[in-house]
């Protein structure tokens, strides 16, 4: 999904899920600066996995934390950096992920809807035009190295495949391997 345009200095458009079952809803939230280990990051590209599909239907059961920003894979630029925050800077490009990387880690995120709303968000979120995420979720890529159309799926579709094979496969780079289709694992 393209994210491009639209800065308006109080509110942004975020993908919100109010209910399980029922289609996301376009809100607007406001603006905050980033505190302590977080980074504003204006969003370019964001993936959507299967992770998404299931947390919008309800598979893993009643969700406690609605209504709550989504996605956890993305492709953007700093915009802000708040104190403690020492592996990345304003406009830096950088891939936003689910897992842990260096960085000390912020706490939970919250915003409030254009409404007064309060939205959950956690400590990623992309399925919006801007997003405030921990600075160890973020991992800074050169410019103009990659295309930046396929650089969410190191958020999520590559690191994951690459995790499967090495801990549940136990494949090791003296073996060789063959891998049928093209989900998760075969694309990476």
């Amino acid at each position: 999904m393209s994210i491009k345009g639209q800065i308006n200095k109080k509110f942004f458009k975020s993908a919100v899920l109010f209910k399980n079952n029922k289609p996301l809803k376009i809100i607007k939230l406001n603006f905050k600066k980033p505190e302590k280990n977080q980074v504003l990051v204006k969003i370019n590209y964001s993936g959507f996995c299967s992770s998404q599909y299931g947390e919008i239907i309800g598979i893993k059961g009643k969700d406690k934390f609605l209504p709550h920003c989504l996605g956890h894979e993305a492709f953007g630029k700093i915009t802000d950096v708040g104190s403690g925050v020492t592996k990345v800077k304003k406009n830096d490009q950088v891939v936003l992920h689910w897992m842990k990387s260096s960085g000390s880690d912020c706490r939970k995120i919250h915003y409030k809807s254009e409404r007064g709303l309060s939205i959950n968000s956690g400590k990623i979120t992309t399925f919006s035009y801007f997003t405030l995420v921990s600075q160890n979720r973020v991992t800074k890529i050169p410019k103009n190295k990659y295309s930046p159309k396929i650089l969410p799926l190191m958020g999520c579709s590559i690191s994951v495949g690459i995790s499967t094979l090495e801990k549940i496969a136990k494949i090791r780079r003296d073996k060789n391997i063959l891998i049928l289709g093209s989900g998760a694992l075969g694309l990476p």
